[in-house]
């Protein structure tokens, strides 16, 4: 289970969907150019979609997978905070704490304020 601080990624996309609801949180471009936007309560919706089809097939948490699959995407897009955040938090749950507060804050760099790099910041740092 994810923890930022004493609450799950689910209470808090919870607690996002219920405050904004139908406000836009996620514009998406595939490769293609093609552009898909998400609601808060359409990627909440995407989201259980995406991980209980993951685990109907078995797959569980792997971060060092996971690490390297964001490594791979900054390649491609190396100005994209959404992957330094990623990196920050394999790095974090792998114990790797000096590794994980360099990947949030060239997250914060990019994205100044970024509440899950926020967070993620402050565990690396505690």
């Amino acid at each position: 289970m994810d923890l930022i601080g004493d609450r799950t990624l689910r209470d808090l996309l919870e607690e996002r969907v219920a405050l904004y609801g139908d406000r836009e949180v996620l514009v998406f471009e595939d490769r293609d150019g093609a552009i898909e936007r998400f609601s808060y309560r359409q990627f909440d919706a995407r989201v259980n979609q995406v991980a209980n089809g993951l685990l109907a097939e078995g797959i569980r948490a792997d971060y060092r997978e996971a690490l390297s699959e964001f490594e791979k995407g900054l390649r491609a897009r190396p100005d994209w905070y959404g992957l330094h955040n990623g990196i920050g938090w394999c790095h974090l749950k792998l114990g790797r704490k000096a590794e994980a507060r360099a990947a949030f804050q060239r997250a914060l760099t990019l994205r100044p304020g970024y509440e899950d790099a926020v967070e993620g910041l402050r565990q690396a740092s505690g």
